[in-house]
């Protein structure tokens, strides 16, 4: 994904709630040539790293692309890690202000939705790194009270934000960093699981599944995605009650009629583009 629009680079909007809301603007305008059914939706853009941070994290933001972590926090640090007052989280205060100018300054058709939140495992594997992998095996007990930690940050960050929003519960609009979105009346959430793509179909089902089930059911459900090809993952997301739509970051990976196939069957929605096939 690239720094939205041309005139401002990311460290500029990262720091900046007018230049960020130009960039997006920017990408809007680009939508004018084209006819479509998708509403018109923006977010505050600070890229992955936004509830990672929260857990105390270092990170960079460079000029030509998204703000990444420089730091993870060790098994002990995470051990004694105790909750934060989020009130006082510099980056969901920044949040806050830059979805309240962009509410304020834009008109209804465009809609304001969440910074990228990601998933319980993906912002676990973001703030333990690759270590991950490792305990998985070697220390699943602990995983396990990691996992619990992250997916109740992602709930508490998402209902805050929501809020600011003025978003029900159960309902939102996401563009998974595009102009061009969503609307779900049965789902207030996206979910982000790339990491999942990287282990087991048993630790899917015992790391994975539950916890993203869990975060779910806490907006009435809602859409996923993830990047690469997992063909277990799928199945697994595909059988989830809660989820209402699956975005594959990855689609030329997968053979088109087969894939419809499985969301026709377990009648979910296909949220995004597909590639045309030679």
């Amino acid at each position: 994904i690239s720094v939205p629009g041309s005139t401002y680079d990311m460290e500029e909007q990262f720091y900046n709630k007018e230049k960020m809301l130009y960039g997006h603007l920017e990408e809007i305008a680009g939508c004018v040539q084209n006819a479509f059914d998708a509403p018109l939706c923006l977010r505050p853009n600070f890229g992955t790293i936004f509830i990672p941070i929260m857990f105390g994290l270092e990170y960079k933001v460079p000029k030509d692309t998204f703000s990444w972590l420089t730091s993870h926090l060790s098994k002990e640090e995470i051990r004694k890690f105790n909750f934060p007052n989020l009130d006082k989280i510099d980056i969901l205060k920044k949040a806050i202000e830059y979805i309240k100018f962009f509410k304020k300054t834009l008109p209804e058709w465009i809609h304001v939705y969440l910074p990228d939140t990601l998933g319980p495992f993906e912002i676990a594997h973001a703030v333990y790194g690759d270590n991950i992998f490792y305990d998985l095996y070697d220390d699943p007990e602990f995983i396990h009270r990691l996992l619990k930690l992250c997916t109740s940050m992602y709930i508490q960050v998402t209902e805050k934000l929501k809020e600011v929003i003025e978003e029900e519960r159960t309902i939102c609009y996401h563009g998974h960093a595009l102009s061009r979105g969503i609307y779900m009346r049965s789902g207030g959430i996206r979910i982000s699981e790339d990491s999942a793509t990287l282990v087991s179909p048993k630790h899917i089902d015992e790391f994975i599944i539950p916890y993203d089930r869990e975060a779910l059911k806490a907006f009435g459900g809602g859409f996923v995605h993830y990047c690469g090809k997992h063909d277990y993952l799928l199945e697994s997301f595909l059988k989830l009650d809660e989820v209402r739509a699956i975005h594959l970051g990855n689609p030329e990976m997968y053979y088109f009629d087969t894939t419809m196939q499985k969301f026709i069957d377990y009648k979910k929605c296909y949220f995004g583009l597909w590639p045309k096939e030679e």
